[in-house]
């Protein structure tokens, strides 16, 4: 008996995070079995569910942002999902009451004035009536239950990327064939516009940094010459720096305008290659492929569109 337990603890020890808490969560699931009631899970709680949440997007290749903030809405799962984002609202509750129809409607008018391909409900504790289901799909929103989100948690752990395609299928999405290898030669074919870019970036970066030094310690570099040279008034230094001064400011500029110049110019190129996949092309999209960040794309978008 000792020889069998040492050979299960062994087993044990060697199966993955994943598959140790996928047998944790099985045992749950039967010790909290309940007459008449059926299966009942109780083990999340919260920011618990949120983290499941996100730990199955990882699992099937995708990375998951928790609690992330979209123009002031904080969003509990956001995950970029082949170019299309989608947000995923985690409720979990253990008494009281909910108001699934007003949910659905809140989120439905959210996820289209945020411009979320969808919406995804993930409602626990709480059992979603068929006329739920039914008004979410009329209003473009999926839900979730306990017993959907299990079975679908469960085969991310289980079959990994295998698992993929079921779960954009229950988010209500086609999964785009071959999506990854078509960025990986976008990103390829836009390589020397992204050198540039990071080129250009980078020396306006320094020289954004020498005109802030010059501004704060220029001036006194130059009295501190003009009081080790002979030959040289303060009048003298002080010119000479307000001269390099008005240089840098000028190439500053210079350099600012021609960055974003190429910034614009790679932002419009990778959006034309990603046209020819999809249609809606997202910031997070473009900044996949281009050394800019989302915000920065979404910020030249409404000053070039204004």
């Amino acid at each position: 008996m000792k020889k069998l337990a040492l050979e299960a603890d062994w087993e044990l020890s060697n199966l993955s995070h994943e598959w140790k808490y996928y047998l944790f969560r099985r045992i749950r699931r039967f010790s909290n079995k309940k007459d008449g009631e059926g299966m009942r899970i109780s083990l999340r709680k919260g920011s618990l569910l949120e983290r499941d949440v996100a730990r199955m997007f990882r699992l099937i290749g995708f990375k998951p942002q928790l609690n992330a903030r979209v123009d002031g809405y904080e969003i509990d799962v956001l995950v970029n999902i082949q170019g299309r984002m989608i947000a995923v609202e985690c409720k979990q509750y253990e008494r009281g009451s909910l108001n699934v129809s007003n949910l659905i409607h809140e989120w439905s008018s959210k996820g289209k004035v945020l411009g979320f391909q969808k919406v995804v409900l993930v409602i626990v504790g709480y059992k979603v009536k068929k006329e739920h289901f039914e008004l979410a799909e009329k209003c473009g929103v999926a839900i979730w239950d306990e017993e959907k989100f299990e079975e679908l948690f469960s085969e991310a752990i289980e079959r990994r990327l295998d698992a993929r395609d079921k779960i954009l299928l229950e988010i209500g999405l086609e999964p785009f064939e071959g999506y990854e290898e078509a960025v990986k030669k976008i990103k390829e074919k836009i390589y020397p516009l992204s050198r540039k870019i990071e080129n250009s970036s980078k020396n306006y970066a320094l020289l954004t940094t020498l005109l802030s030094f010059d501004v704060s310690f220029g001036w006194m570099i130059a009295g501190i010459v003009a009081l080790l040279s002979p030959s040289l008034s303060i009048v003298d230094t002080g010119s000479f720096w307000f001269i390099s001064l008005l240089l840098l400011i000028l190439f500053t500029i210079i350099l600012r305008r021609r960055n974003k110049r190429e910034k614009i110019r790679g932002i419009m190129t990778a959006l034309k290659e990603f046209r020819a996949i999809h249609e809606r092309v997202t910031p997070e999209e473009l900044a996949s492929v281009l050394p800019i960040e989302a915000d920065e794309i979404k910020k030249l978008f409404s000053e070039v569109w204004s």
